[in-house]
């Protein structure tokens, strides 16, 4: 069996930089359709990408305080009603955004959305309200699995890829040993 070598290690490091890389573009192109229509989920993805502060100067701050007006309306539905037109101003016209990153974001969103809009996310299919659906339903999935890209890329990379790969190679040789000889029959 060959040594896992530093150049093994490091090419996991750029494939999972890369799926990340991908994955930032998709949910910025995510966040454009998102605001385009309205939904609240976008929230989700600004916060993500820019923090409470993006959220806020893209919704601002009291959408999430205020009661429905009907009493027999639910507060999903009004903090929908809320945002929704926040929402599709910002991304048809980000000028409206304050200054700073929160605006940048927006731009970008609408930019990854034309990148994407080449080879993914078809105009046609994100009108239809099964497909808008599914994007809502997974913005938490996507944000989650962003979180854990950045949390494994951090140890593959720069000074930690030496120290990483010496101790994840000791530890693999002890638990082959564990798993295929020390319970070897004779």
């Amino acid at each position: 069996m060959a040594p896992l070598a530093s150049a093994s290690y490091a090419e996991c490091a750029t494939r999972y930089s890369d799926v990340e890389a991908q994955l930032h573009l998709e949910s910025l192109a995510a966040l454009a359709t998102l605001m385009e229509s309205g939904s609240a989920e976008a929230a989700i993805l600004l916060s993500h990408h820019g923090g409470r502060e993006a959220v806020v100067a893209v919704v601002g701050p009291a959408a999430g305080d205020a009661p429905p007006d009907d009493p027999d309306d639910d507060v999903a539905g009004a903090v929908y009603r809320l945002v929704a037109p926040a929402l599709r101003a910002a991304i048809a016209d980000p000028s409206l955004v304050p200054a700073g990153t929160a605006r940048e974001l927006v731009q970008q969103a609408r930019a990854s959305a034309r990148k994407v809009n080449r080879n993914g996310f078809r105009r046609d299919e994100l009108e239809d309200a099964a497909a808008l659906d599914a994007l809502r339903t997974s913005v938490g999935t996507a944000v989650d699995v962003s979180r854990e890209l950045q949390r494994l890329s951090g140890p593959l990379s720069g000074a930690a890829l030496a120290a990483n790969l010496a101790l994840d190679r000791s530890r693999f040789l002890a638990t082959f040993r564990k798993i295929y000889l020390d319970n070897a029959q004779p």
